[in-house]
Order: C-alpha cells, then sequence, then structure tokens
C-alpha cells in the first residue's frame, strides 16, 4: 500500500476533526495533505466494502447477500464506529494512516470491537458501583433510569450491528451530558457523570435532600416524583445561597432571613466582584464535599460558569428569587391559573384592561388577571393588548406555573415544533425572539432564558408532550 511519508503529527488536526466521523475525518486531511495516495483511499473502501458484505452474510446467517436499504446502512454505520473506536484510541490521530501499511481494513475493524468490548465491560463496572451506591430518593426518573433504562441498555447492546446505537433514553438529566457522543462511548460518560453527581448528592442526608425537592416542587407547583429534575443542579444551587448567606455551615433550603443580605449586597456590586464572590464559594463547597475527590472537585468548578451565567442574569432582571429556594415560602399566592375555562365577554374584557393599565402596582395588576383571567384565549389577548409595560411582563410569566408557561410556549412556538420535538436552547430562542411579532413574546423569552436549567427542561418536555402527545386536549 503506498503512503506518502511525512509529519503526520502536524498535518492530521485533531481539533478539526469529526468526533462521529473519526476515521474518514483522519481518512479525508490525510488525503488532502498528500499522506494518503488515490490507491491507497481505494484500498480502504475496497476494505470496508469486504467487512459490510462478510457482516450483512451474517446478519442473514448466510441466507442472503443483500438486505433493506436502512439495514445496510445501520450496519456501516456501526462498522465505522467500530473503526472510529480504534483509531481514537491511539494518542496520534495520524497514527492510524501508518498503520494502514501493516494492517487490512478487517484488522482494525477488529481490533476496533476489542477496543468496544473493553469500554464495554468498564462500563458495566461502573454501572454496578452507581447501582449498589443510588440514592435513596422518590424520583422515578432516577430510580428508572438505573432500575431498568441501563440494565436494558447492556442486554441489547450488539456491537457488531449496532454499535453506534443508544436504543434507550435517559430520561434522568444531567448537569453535562455530551449527546452527540453515540453507542457505549455515550454510555460510560453517562455513567461517570452521574456517578461524580451521585457522590455529590450523597454528601446530604436524606433528610434534607427531601426537604429541599419539596420547597422546589412546591415553588413551582410541579409533581417532583415523576418530573425529568437534575438533584444535583438542585442542592449545588443552594448550597452556593446558603454560602453566599454568610452561613457557617450550608443549609438548605435558606430561610427568608438569608436571602435578604444576598439580594441587598448583590443588586449593588460589581460585576467583577460578583466573581469574586460566587468563586469564593464555590471554594469553600469544594473544600467542604471535594477535597479527596479531585474528579467531582474538577465537575463543580465547570458548573461554576453555568451557575455565575445564570445568577448574573437573574439579578439583572430582578428574577434572583426564583434561583433561590426560600423555606416557608408560599408561591401560591398571586398566582396565575388558567384552566381553558368560559371566555370573557368584550365588555368584561375591556373594563379589566382599563383596570390594569391605570393600576400602578405590580402585585395589583397579577391578583387583577389571576381573579379575572381563566382561558388561555384570553390570557394571550391580554399580553397583546400593550396594558403592561417592560419588566411588569417578566413578574406576571412569574405568577405562571410550568404548565402554563408550556401551553404558551406550545402556542407561541408552532413554527419551530413543525420540525419535530423542541430542544429548548438560547440558539433556537434567541431566533424566534428577532423574529417575534409581538413584544410580550420577546419578554416571555427572556423569562424562559433566565429559568434554571432544570425548569427549562421540565418545561420543554411538556411543551413537547401537549404537542405530539394525542392524548393531551385542552
Amino acid at each position: 500500500m503506498e503512503l506518502r511519508r511525512t509529519n503526520r503529527a502536524s498535518l492530521i488536526k485533531k481539533e478539526s476533526l469529526n468526533k462521529n466521523q473519526y476515521f474518514i475525518s483522519i481518512i479525508k486531511q490525510g488525503y488532502n495533505a498528500g499522506l494518503i495516495s488515490v490507491k491507497t483511499a481505494e484500498i480502504i473502501e475496497t476494505g470496508i466494502s469486504s467487512i459490510i458484505r462478510e457482516m450483512i452474510l451474517k446478519y442473514t446467517s448466510g441466507d442472503s447477500s443483500s438486505v433493506k436499504d436502512e439495514t445496510a446502512a445501520a450496519i456501516l454505520s456501526s462498522i465505522y464506529y467500530c473503526i472510529d473506536a480504534y483509531a481514537a484510541s491511539l494518542e496520534i490521530p495520524g497514527d492510524i494512516i501508518l498503520q494502514l501499511n501493516e494492517k487490512s481494513m478487517k484488522d482494525i475493524y477488529e481490533l476496533g470491537i476489542e477496543a468496544i468490548n473493553t469500554c464495554i465491560k468498564e462500563s458495566n463496572m461502573l454501572y454496578k458501583e452507581i447501582y449498589n451506591n443510588k440514592l435513596d430518593i422518590p424520583m422515578q426518573t432516577y430510580n428508572d433510569t438505573i432500575n431498568e433504562v441501563l440494565p436494558s441498555f447492556f442486554a441489547t447492546y450488539n456491537v457488531e450491528f449496532g454499535a453506534h446505537e443508544v436504543a434507550s433514553t435517559m430520561d434522568y438529566p444531567l448537569a453535562f451530558d455530551d449527546m452527540s457522543t453515540r453507542g457505549i462511548f455515550y454510555i460510560k460518560q453517562y455513567l461517570e457523570n452521574l456517578k461524580t453527581e451521585t457522590e455529590f448528592c450523597s454528601c446530604f442526608s436524606e433528610n434534607n435532600i427531601m426537604k429541599t425537592l419539596s420547597v422546589y416542587g412546591h415553588k413551582f407547583r410541579f409533581d417532583y416524583i415523576n418530573a425529568p429534575i437534575n438533584l444535583f443542579e438542585i442542592l449545588l444551587d443552594q448550597s452556593v445561597f446558603s454560602v453566599l448567606s454568610g452561613s457557617d455551615e450550608v443549609g438548605l433550603p435558606i430561610t427568608s432571613l438569608q436571602f435578604e443580605p444576598i439580594f441587598s449586597l448583590f443588586s449593588t456590586m460589581q460585576e467583577a466582584d460578583i466573581h469574586i464572590n460566587i468563586e469564593k464559594a464555590f471554594s469553600k463547597i469544594t473544600d467542604i464535599y471535594s477535597s479527596n475527590n479531585s474528579v467531582l472537585k474538577d465537575y463543580i468548578i465547570r458548573y461554576e460558569k453555568l451557575f455565575v451565567k445564570r445568577y448574573i442574569t437573574a439579578l439583572d432582571n430582578g428574577n434572583l428569587a426564583n434561583m433561590v429556594l426560600i423555606e416557608g415560602e408560599n408561591p401560591q399566592d398571586g398566582k396565575i391559573i388558567f384552566d381553558d375555562g368560559d371566555r370573557m365577554d368584550d365588555e368584561q374584557f375591556t373594563k379589566l384592561i382599563d383596570l390594569v393599565e391605570v393600576c400602578e402596582n405590580i402585585t395589583e395588576k397579577i391578583e387583577l388577571i389571576s381573579s379575572q383571567v381563566h382561558s388561555l384565549e384570553d390570557y394571550m389577548d391580554l399580553l397583546s393588548s400593550d396594558c403592561l409595560y417592560d419588566d411588569e411582563y417578566i413578574d406576571v410569566f412569574g405568577a405562571l406555573s410550568d404548565t402554563e408557561l408550556a401551553v404558551i410556549g406550545g402556542t407561541i412556538l408552532n413554527e419551530e415544533l413543525r420540525n419535530g420535538p423542541l430542544n429548548i436552547s438560547s440558539k433556537i430562542l434567541l431566533g424566534f425572539k428577532k423574529n417575534a411579532e409581538q413584544d410580550w413574546q420577546k419578554y416571555y423569552v427572556d423569562f424562559i432564558l433566565n429559568l434554571d436549567g432544570n425548569r427549562q427542561k421540565i418545561i420543554e418536555g411538556m411543551i413537547n408532550k401537549f404537542s405530539f402527545n394525542t392524548d393531551v386536549v385542552f
């Protein structure tokens, strides 16, 4: 096999490689850099074709050399996944090109299967450790993922014909979850992160966890037992607020007296000083919970960037209280609830708009709306009537439950939902905001983007459920 020798390390740029087409990316770079000749490229193609013919025969138990196009495509993807696995195991990407002198594509494919089997064993060991140390909490997605979903994956994972697939869905969300990774390598990174998050959560007593979850569910009016929320984020967020309040010990949740100095102090603080204080808080938390666990320490520090961004945004928009769980607060007061009841007649609606418009107190405005608006149509007509001003929209949205926010989101994001289930991201929402026809829709986007990650995931799930589940009727 012809190979033009040069400095492979400098010509193959690892940062430019597609991790889901790793081998192909290397070959393309090598070809463009003159490392691989046309003859070599043809030999690679022939080798791949030979492997897929062999695997199709194995798939059909020798009965046929042809399968449906989608089956053949899946088998080919599985083959490339195995080849990628071996190529990615090499310290220098260009080494795979040199090995083409010594090994056939079948040899490289089989080495990839060995690498995957090793990853399966390591992942199984991780799973058993997680299972043996799982938290005793009544969170359905957490327990189902550990007790049912992960065992199902290991039982059905097929290295030969579906190495790239993850047939099971990990319903329990993580603070960091690279969903662009596929197959067993996705499962391994999921397990590694789940283990780290569980180690942090296990630092808290069961009573403390349940108390925090109860306040969280009560504040945002949802069933935390069945909701897809991430416990690590909730406990870490509230731990940070506990430290920021000046408490000598981390207590969850904090009291209203502890929250007052956080708001008053930080509302006048420069952004650079906010960063410094939050960094100190995270440093204290890592000292308390991860002094002997470097992996957990790095994970917490990595999360700090997400926290700081949300904190400053919430502070700037006057929504800091939405991030904090305060013991004893009553979130039901002043809440707006619409249940698709009877619509107001024109006279009633006009009278309400006039009252809201002249009212100068936002709390009183919310009470007016909550006492008289009971249908989605009336509520959205009110938002469009210009009787609210600037940040008053944010306060009004803050009086809605996650279910009601999801219903509104599903209504105004209908164009985005035509392409399939919605994945809430700043890119998607900012794109919608840019083209939004009405100001209140822009404020809605700002409100959703300022929510913590758990609430965004809950609202996203509800939007998709309402939009794509025909059993849900309004």
